[in-house]
């Protein structure tokens, strides 16, 4: 069997804490606006597109497949498939299917984490809903969906918030494991707010991380000039702030060896990536097997919400090298309010606007996938 929990020092919070992220006080009742407001149009899209497909089962008069197979890639705590279930229950969707005798599975994949346990404990009662881990437990071998699923299996794939955390160099292999498992006609939906370029007045979602970061980086390299370029940013009642610096300075090596340094890049770009994958990169590799358009919109995000992605225990990882926890966040939360954010907006407003590339491509009947250089 396929273990979803990842062990872990954090595994007692960490789960939970990334599900609060997406709901308020953890309630499913109350998501938070900041990510529905950008996976909420891939909802509206897969529905529709179950709808069409019931349609098309309940109008033939031919022996056809009676089965609607939808994926949830990348699905962490499961918040795109809760509200997929909403939708569901509301339009009467799963009764029909009864009716009709339409089989009707939501798969949900990820790689092995608390966040991805914490799904199972949130949805593992609904029948309809299967689990699968990218990870097999005995070998410890990576999967691609394709070791999962036959071949034009798949009706529909959606990939809300994944995209923009796969290294751009896998990219390509997932792309094309997508390509393989969707029927023909079949679709593929998915969203990032960490794709650039972005639209006028928007922000990533991880611009204030990697800014952060890029400090901590400096701070370990060129300490002197960069606790003055922090000191810039201080109301003169904050100064004692420096003295956060200073103690998460001496929890660092150094000097640290190139090995050192190539050990924190790695586990660091496994939580945020260096660099945010370019939506023209991106398409590239689309362009090889779908066919489809972008849609762009812009949600809400306030600081706090922003700081709680860094704070989540996991996450807390993009900053490595300050390894004593409390010094550790107590860096995060003044840097970011004090040094970060002021240099993001200067207004004194609480919000920034959220830059979302959403993405609805279709594999079209009789195509065959595009070669890859």
């Amino acid at each position: 069997m396929q273990s979803l929990l990842c062990h872990n020092i954090e595994a007692t919070s960490d789960g939970e804490k990334m599900h609060h992220l997406f709901y308020e006080k953890g309630d499913l009742l109350n998501p938070k606006r900041w990510w529905l407001e950008g996976i909420e149009e891939t909802i509206q899209l897969l529905i529709s597109e179950i709808k069409r497909k019931i349609r098309c089962i309940a109008d033939s008069s031919l022996v056809i497949d009676r089965e609607i197979n939808i994926i949830d890639y990348g699905a962490k705590t499961g918040f795109t498939s809760i509200e997929i279930i909403k939708k569901l229950e509301e339009e009467g969707i799963l009764e029909d299917c009864h009716k009709l005798g339409i089989k009707f599975y939501l798969h949900l994949i990820d790689m092995p984490s608390n966040w991805f346990f914490k799904s199972h404990q949130l949805l593992g009662r609904f029948p309809f809903i299967i689990f699968h881990s990218l990870k097999d437990n005995p070998t410890g071998k990576i999967l691609n969906i394709s070791d999962i699923f036959e071949q034009e299996k798949i009706d529909i794939i959606v990939a809300n918030l994944s995209f923009h955390v796969i290294p751009v160099h896998i990219l390509p292999r997932i792309i094309q494991n997508f390509f393989l498992v969707l029927k023909n006609n079949g679709i593929f939906l998915w969203s990032s707010p960490d794709t650039p370029p972005v639209s006028p007045n928007t922000l990533l979602v991880h611009e204030s991380s990697r800014r952060l970061r890029k400090c901590l980086l400096e701070l370990v390299d060129n300490q002197e000039q960069e606790i003055r370029n922090v000191a810039k940013y201080l109301p003169k009642s904050k100064m004692n702030i420096l003295e956060v610096i200073y103690q998460a300075i001496s929890c660092i090596n150094k000097e640290p060896s190139s090995e050192e340094r190539i050990k924190a890049a790695n586990i660091a770009s496994k939580q945020i990536l260096e660099a945010p994958t370019n939506l023209s990169q991106i398409c590239d590799f689309l362009d090889h097997y779908f066919k489809g358009k972008l849609i762009f919109r812009t949600s809400v995000v306030t600081k706090k919400n922003l700081l709680d992605i860094l704070l989540i225990p996991s996450n807390q990882r993009y900053f490595y090298e300050i390894k004593e926890e409390k010094i550790r966040v107590d860096f995060i939360k003044l840097l970011m309010k004090y040094y970060i954010f002021p240099q993001l907006s200067r207004a004194c407003s609480p919000y920034f606007n959220l830059h979302w590339t959403i993405g609805n491509f279709v594999k079209e009947a009789g195509s065959l996938p595009g070669e890859l250089g």
